[in-house]
């Protein structure tokens, strides 16, 4: 896991820290999710690039991301656990 909050996770490393597929990331990083608490639309912001041009995201960006999509009334239920914040 990630050493702290702002750890830069590049799209394979964010989507098994949230337990999702990669695909989602991609998803919550063009398209958004909404915040189920203000019901704004979000969206993962690409922290920097590396030299062939993939993305990588902030590590409590991926964690809220999943905790709010995961809060989402409209969504399906969730059955696994939630993600733990690295200490």
């Amino acid at each position: 896991m990630p050493a702290g909050l702002d750890a830069h996770l590049s799209r394979q490393d964010a989507a098994h820290a949230a337990q999702v597929d990669p695909h989602v990331i991609s998803l919550w990083a063009s398209q958004g999710w909404r915040d189920p608490a203000t019901g704004e639309r979000r969206r993962l912001d690409v922290v920097h690039r590396d030299w062939r041009g993939r993305p990588y995201y902030r590590y409590g960006d991926v964690v809220a991301a999943e905790a709010a999509t995961r809060q989402n009334k409209r969504g399906r239920p969730r059955t696994r656990p939630p993600v733990t914040q690295a200490a």
